[in-house]
């Protein structure tokens, strides 16, 4: 969305997009707020067995007792025997140790190559998703006509543009809308309008910044994206001094702050992620939003 646009909050911009408009509505989605991916940590054992020394045990218990000679040479001999046996026997149990850190290892690797595709294979699907809903734009605010029994949305959209923006907007530009999210009384649910061509879609977004009408134009984002584009309003929301444009195009949220020349463009958990480490303050924000 381009900046200087109306923008209705964006819990109520994108309440629910069900139905043919989006392909992939069952996107995964892992911000749970900021979903975020748990890097699973595998405890490796590196507990060193001490052996004892068992003759210097049995001449230490045996240290106040007079022994004939021959018992004596009996006595070491049976504590050679026994040291032998632990001897072997904790020898086995440091080779176990050592192959179950390998082993724990290799797994704690397979797991973080895992853990990556799957972050790889959630942001593709994603990407998708996005693609697919390039042309698509909600439509809603007070000028929006109130819902009618046996209602057109079609009809609406095209008489609402045309009269508010003074777009020539005709049927032929429209791919499919209808409304969006739950009926509530005394509340006028938003149109989600999929647009031909995105011709139209940036006349729609212009015309919006330039008649500044009691209408709302907002690009379709994946539920990914919605969460992450709420938690960035809502930074903003406490630190308006510090931003000056937040606003999303072609699905890209941008965001330029105050007396700085970067705009951070976030898509993603990781994009976000490497924002708010970057702006500490913000980081702060969003951790005490859960």
């Amino acid at each position: 969305m381009a900046p200087g646009r109306r923008n209705k909050k964006p819990e109520e911009a994108s309440t629910s997009e069900e139905g043919a408009l989006s392909r992939d509505a069952n996107v995964i989605t892992t911000i749970g707020g900021t979903g975020k991916h748990n890097t699973t940590t595998l405890t490796t054992t590196t507990t060193t067995t001490s052996v004892p020394d068992v003759t210097e045990m049995i001449n230490q218990e045996l240290s106040n007792t007079n022994l004939p000679g021959d018992m004596q040479a009996l006595v070491t001999i049976i504590g050679k025997v026994i040291q032998t046996q632990f001897d072997t026997y904790f020898s086995k149990v440091d080779n176990l140790i050592t192959t179950n850190n390998r082993q724990i290892d290799h797994m704690q690797t397979k797991i973080n190559e895992l853990e990556n595709k799957i972050v790889n294979l959630e942001t593709t699907i994603d990407d998708v998703d996005q693609y697919e809903r390039r042309d698509t734009v909600i439509i809603s605010g007070p000028s929006v006509p109130d819902e009618s029994t046996n209602e057109n949305p079609c009809d609406l959209i095209v008489n609402t543009i045309k009269h508010h923006l003074h777009v020539n907007m005709t049927h032929a530009d429209i791919n499919a809308a209808h409304r969006i999210g739950r009926k509530t009384q005394g509340k006028t649910r938003p149109i989600i309008v999929k647009l031909q061509n995105r011709i139209k879609k940036s006349e729609l977004v212009h015309a919006c910044i330039t008649v500044k009408p009691q209408l709302y134009i907002n690009e379709s984002l994946t539920p990914k994206r919605r969460e992450i584009y709420t938690v960035i309003r809502r930074i903003r929301t406490q630190h308006k001094h510090l931003f000056q444009q937040c606003h999303t195009s072609d699905g890209r949220i941008i965001v330029k702050l105050r007396n700085s020349t970067v705009k951070h463009t976030i898509t993603n958990d990781q994009s976000l992620a490497l924002f708010l480490d970057n702006h500490p303050i913000f980081k702060i924000t969003a951790e005490n939003m859960n």
